[in-house]
């Protein structure tokens, strides 16, 4: 048998409810126009935010069509994925959408030590880890990639410890 919560009652009980009111209030304050936004300021298309977020595909169109508001868990994976804080995925945003500076394949080989054919192959293959950037082929055609390679991502991979060390990797200089 389950007791009710009691905020000041039970430990921890006042946080729950905290916690589930501020779910409520995400779920109910999502605004598929925001998600838009930040999906044309990521330059990430919708299959490839499914592919980053492990958010099926047909669940971020409706979404974007705003038929299905999603779960708090859900916005804070879109929000991570799009590099953008919860709230601005929210109606009566005050966050702005930060742009988000992208890397030519060039750039990033050029800071990261490799060749730019290690940096497309490795993004290709999903050889990175974490990822530092994503392909999303280029009107189906087999062997054209058009590349997302956000800079943050890059800096982060640069301030591991235990990266790849490019110039020792099959696919180096």
């Amino acid at each position: 048998m389950f007791r009710q919560c009691v905020p000041g009652s039970t430990p921890g009980c006042a946080r729950v409810t905290q916690i589930q009111e501020s779910q409520k209030k995400v779920k109910k304050m999502f605004n598929p126009e925001a998600l838009k936004n930040a999906l044309n300021q990521a330059a990430i298309k919708p299959a490839e935010l499914s592919r980053l977020t492990d958010i099926p595909k047909n669940s971020i169109s409706l979404y974007l069509k705003g038929k299905v508001k999603p779960p708090a868990t859900r916005i804070a994976q879109l929000a991570q994925a799009l590099n953008v804080k919860e709230e601005s995925l929210c109606e009566n945003s005050t966050q702005p959408i930060p742009s988000l500076k992208l890397l030519s394949v060039t750039e990033a080989a050029k800071i990261m030590g490799c060749s730019p054919q290690r940096i497309r192959q490795g993004i290709i293959n999903n050889q990175w880890n974490p990822p530092i950037g994503s392909a999303i082929r280029s009107n189906g055609e087999k062997g054209v990639h058009q590349f997302h390679i956000p800079k943050k991502r890059v800096e982060r991979y640069m301030l591991m410890p235990d990266k790849e060390d490019c110039k020792k990797c099959s696919l180096g200089q």
